[in-house]
C-alpha cells in the first residue's frame, strides 16, 4: 500500500538511532523530506508519493553534500553543527565546534557526510511501494 508524506515522515523521525550522530543524520533526513515534499514537489502531508525520490531533488541545485554544505544550504556555523551530530561529552571535547573533528575535518565537510547519509535515509523510507 502506498504511504501518505506524513507516514513516510513518520517513519523517518521514528527510524532508529540510539547515538548523537545517528540521531542529527535523522533531524537532516526529516528536513530533506520535508524539503523535498513541499518546496521542491508541493505535496501536502495526506498525498501519497508515487515516484522515487531523487537525490538530484534533494541537493537543491548544487552538485554533491560538499557543496551543499559549503554553500549554505544546510547549517553555516561551526557550534551549530557540532551540536546536531554530538554528543554533550563530544561537545565539549570539540569545544562546541571550536576545535576541528575527528583528524583535522572541517565541520562543513562533517556535516556533508552527515547528510548524504541523510539522503539515504530518505530515500529509504520515501521508496514509494506499488
Amino acid at each position: 500500500m502506498p504511504k501518505t508524506v506524513a507516514e513516510i515522515r513518520e517513519d523517518i523521525e521514528n527510524s532508529p538511532a540510539r547515538s548523537a550522530w545517528k540521531r542529527g543524520v535523522r533531524d537532516f533526513a526529516v528536513d530533506l523530506f520535508d524539503f523535498y515534499a513541499k518546496e521542491c514537489k508541493h505535496l501536502s502531508d495526506g498525498d501519497v508519493l508515487t515516484e522515487r525520490v531523487k537525490n538530484a531533488d534533494l541537493l537543491n541545485g548544487a552538485d554533491d553534500w560538499n557543496a551543499y554544505s559549503w554553500g549554505g544550504n544546510a547549517l553555516v556555523y561551526n557550534c551549530d553543527i557540532c551540536a546536531a551530530l554530538c554528543s554533550p561529552s563530544e561537545q565539549k571535547k570539540y569545544r562546541d565546534g571550536e576545535l576541528r573533528y575527528k583528524h583535522g575535518e572541517e565541520w562543513l565537510d562533517v556535516q556533508a557526510r552527515a547528510l548524504l547519509s541523510a539522503s539515504r535515509l530518505v530515500r529509504k523510507y520515501a521508496r514509494p511501494k506499488l
